[in-house]
């Protein structure tokens, strides 16, 4: 045999190679991608249902459920259960009170301001508690410009979780939709 046939054929398992490599190196970036997409929705989802979340841990607090005493699963549960029922309230409360308005009832100023006190106002006090008490300077130094950045950002991730509830417009996510719809036959 002569030297070219060897040469073709190192030539071509190193384009073979090429070819396996560039498959898996795409199959390698889309799991990568899915895998950071399911991150940052994850992320996204507990950021909207912030509120929820805290409330729901407050509770499982109060009623002595902590996570080191019982299943993990059987605590992210509860925690789960415990928020689906909570964003439920708060959308049988949306739906009450935009009833209301619509009667031109003047009990709908209270129900909305339960509910934007929980979408707005929670969610800015927890990030500003976060991002403060988190990035605190060393004593004795000014902490203006962190109190006015926790702030700032506080408001800005309130703002975001309020315009997911809408709380002036006749609608609900669909998993919710039941609690809305009973509050809108609540004042009829």
């Amino acid at each position: 045999m002569s030297d070219d046939f060897w040469y073709y054929g190192d030539y071509y398992s190193g384009y073979e190679a090429g070819k396996q490599q560039a498959k898996a190196d795409a199959a390698s970036d889309g799991c990568i991608m899915a895998v950071l997409g399911l991150i940052i929705g994850l992320f996204a989802l507990f950021i909207l249902f912030m509120p929820g979340i805290f409330c729901a841990y407050l509770i499982l607090e109060v009623a002595k459920i902590h996570l080191y005493a019982v299943n993990p699963w059987r605590y992210i549960s509860f925690l789960a259960v415990l928020t689906y029922l909570i964003e439920c309230l708060i959308f049988l409360l949306k739906g009450w009170s935009l009833s209301l308005k619509e009667r031109q009832k003047g009990l709908w100023m209270l129900l909305w301001g339960i509910c934007f006190l929980y979408c707005f106002a929670l969610p800015l006090l927890i990030a500003r508690s976060m991002i403060f008490y988190g990035f605190k300077p060393a004593p004795h130094h000014p902490v203006d410009t962190l109190n006015l950045i926790s702030w700032i950002a506080g408001a800005l991730l309130g703002w975001l979780v309020y315009r997911r509830y809408r709380l002036n417009v006749d609608s609900a996510p669909k998993l919710m939709k039941w609690s809305y719809l009973l509050g809108r036959r609540a004042s009829a």
